[in-house]
Formats: C-alpha cells, sequence, structure tokens
C-alpha cells in the first residue's frame, strides 16, 4: 500500500464514520488503488462479529459531470450479503460524491 492509499484510506475512514455512526463504526478502512481494491471491517450495532468487505475489482468514472463506482467483485464475510451483492451491486454503477471522488482522484 502507498503512502497515498494509505492517507486517502484514513480520509476516506473519517468521512465514512461520520455516515455510518448511527448504525456503526469503520474500524479498517484499505484502498490498493494499483489493484483498484478496498478492504474494509465495520462494527455494526446489534451485531455480533464485525462486517468484514473485500471489494476486489472497481472502477470509478465521470458521467455527464456526475461520478460513478463500479463493483466488479465483491465478498464479505456474511453470505446473505454476499448472494444479494451479486444481484444487486455487481456491474452496477452507483453515484459517488464529489468529495468521495476527489479523494480517489489523489489515488488514482
Amino acid at each position: 500500500m502507498s503512502i497515498k492509499d494509505k492517507i486517502t484510506s484514513k480520509l476516506l475512514k473519517v468521512y465514512i464514520n461520520k455516515k455510518l455512526k448511527k448504525a456503526g463504526e469503520m474500524l479498517e478502512f484499505k484502498l490498493d488503488s494499483k489493484n483498484k481494491s478496498i478492504a474494509m471491517k465495520i462494527k455494526l450495532l446489534g451485531e455480533d462479529k464485525d462486517l468484514e468487505v473485500n471489494i476486489n475489482k472497481y472502477d470509478i468514472n465521470e458521467i455527464n459531470d456526475k461520478f460513478f463506482i463500479k463493483i466488479s467483485e465483491i465478498n464479505t464475510n456474511k453470505e446473505w450479503i454476499n448472494i444479494l451483492s451479486k444481484e444487486l451491486l455487481k456491474e452496477k454503477d452507483f453515484e459517488i460524491s464529489n468529495e468521495i471522488y476527489n479523494l480517489l482522484k489523489i489515488v488514482a
């Protein structure tokens, strides 16, 4: 993991924790811009075990002045999430905020 990835990971962790604060806490966030992967560990309220999420391949695209992330490969430690993610997330574009895009652009 490069220095830029480490800095961006810390910034994204802080940003995501602000969004997650009512539901839990991001414990780990590791971005690998070279391999286009993200590893996360999240403590969710009401859950005994932390949620582990590995995005093994992602792409960032700009369409009509909006920014999108497309997830090609995702795995978690929860089988039901793996099943749903294959149906609902894989190979679909999801709009991301300008703040997230600007952080990711640093390491692109």
